[in-house]
């Protein structure tokens, strides 16, 4: 299967309101996008391919905070999908105590969104900015940058500095490079 056959230009027509949203905030930013659908890939052959076919790394965002219960600090991670997160050393980086993963009902009540759904466009609901955003300087390093839009069958790829110059500063949220 080539490169042009599952690359597709724009919104898919049949899509829910929320990841409707997400398209809205992409087209009204002009920010251009490839989408994939993931289901029109066969399991065996071009879902190894992914990477080759959007130019980019997957990618891996998670979602964590402190253990005070009065006042957490939450924090997004985005770093590639196959390297290890250190939490010892980004604590001790960033001189942090003890943190943990965000619970399903927590992601639900800070960014709209459930595990595995993740992302960096979710930070859109996060109006109270009570996220950090950290990215791994070498994501940043890419030319093109890949995220599920609250749709695990689809991914969207944007070029870097579209993420860098417009959609996190639409978003209100400064980007920590580690």
């Amino acid at each position: 299967m080539e490169k042009l056959d599952v690359l597709k230009q724009g919104r898919p027509l049949d899509c829910d309101l929320k990841v409707k949203l997400y398209y809205d905030i992409l087209d009204d930013l002009q920010i251009a996008y490839q989408r994939l659908d993931l289901k029109a890939l066969s399991l065996n052959e071009d879902i190894k391919r992914i990477d080759d076919i959007l130019e980019t790394r997957a990618i891996k965002n998670l979602l964590f905070r402190t253990l005070s219960k009065r006042n957490p600090r939450y924090f997004m991670i985005i770093l590639f999908s196959d390297e290890r997160f250190d939490t010892h050393a980004f604590r001790n980086k960033y001189q942090l105590p003890k943190i943990e993963m965000v619970l399903e009902d927590e992601l639900k009540s800070l960014l709209h969104t459930h595990s595995g759904a993740v992302s960096i466009i979710e930070l859109f609901h996060d109006v109270e900015n009570q996220i950090n955003l950290y990215i791994q300087e070498d994501v940043l390093k890419q030319t093109f940058f890949r995220f599920h839009p609250n749709d695990e069958d689809t991914l969207l790829c944007i070029k870097t500095k579209d993420l860098r110059e417009t959609l996190i500063p639409f978003l209100h949220h400064t980007c920590h490079i580690f």
